[in-house]
């Protein structure tokens, strides 16, 4: 690694519930395929990482354990209490990432991520101060609005002809979202607000100022419901 370049931590928010997934356990640690969802990310991330942070829920802590026993190359990672939000998770393991790195904030549940990608990511964020990845959006869109006199929520609002090529205004954001750990953490000293919906809007609010943007693959997707599974293991089939 050249001198000027930063060292890259890895931080993996893995205290979330999936209620969406329709399991009884967290779905992170759901097998497809025989391997825990978790493991297929965390082994996808830990031969670029320095050092890997992952933040596990006080009751998901059995699992977490279990995963040690079965894989023994997570014994390096390190383990931070998981916040009640995926913010507070967040939080808790930046408060050990140093200055002057490279922080990769990953979802727990996006097991595609490709090498390429995560090495394009580090690369740019030597000299950008944080940047995400992104795929374009591929379906029409549309705005709706409740329609509170009769508590409907289906009063569509028709797009104009002029309209239409709205879609090409917006992007699907993924991640890991890469960030100078020493603004990233900055700004996570802030106030909890619901409109964080990602690392990415933590950090433009606080600075004011946008992320430098990366067209992703496609295969980088999260898996949040039982089809997005079915859709990894056909991935995985086709590797």
């Amino acid at each position: 690694m050249d001198s000027t370049e930063r060292t890259p931590y890895f931080v993996i928010p893995a205290g979330g519930t999936g209620t969406r997934f329709g399991t009884t356990i967290p779905k992170q640690y759901t097998t497809i395929a025989g391997k825990p969802i978790l493991v297929y990310t965390l082994e996808a991330i830990l031969p670029y990482a320095h050092q890997c942070v992952v933040s596990v829920a006080p009751n998901c802590m059995p699992f977490w354990q279990q995963l040690c026993k079965s894989y023994k190359k997570l014994a390096s990672i390190i383990i931070v209490d998981g916040g009640a939000t995926r913010f507070e998770s967040v939080k808790n393991a930046l408060a050990i990432i140093p200055n002057n790195c490279i922080v990769a904030i990953h979802d727990a549940v996006r097991p595609s991520i490709s090498g390429e990608t995560i090495n394009q990511l580090l690369t740019l964020a030597n000299h950008h101060e944080a940047v995400i990845p992104y795929k374009p959006l591929t379906e029409s869109i549309r705005m709706w609005q409740s329609n509170e006199a009769n508590n409907a929520k289906d009063n569509t609002i028709q797009p104009r002809p002029s309209q239409q090529a709205n879609r090409n205004l917006f992007v699907a954001v993924q991640t890991p979202q890469v960030f100078w750990s020493e603004c990233i953490k900055q700004a996570y000293q802030q106030s909890y607000s619901p409109l964080f919906t990602d690392d990415c809007s933590v950090y433009e609010a606080y600075f004011h100022k946008a992320p430098l943007l990366y067209e992703d693959s496609y295969d980088n997707f999260k898996i949040t419901t039982p089809t997005d599974a079915i859709l990894f293991e056909a991935l995985l089939a086709k590797k």
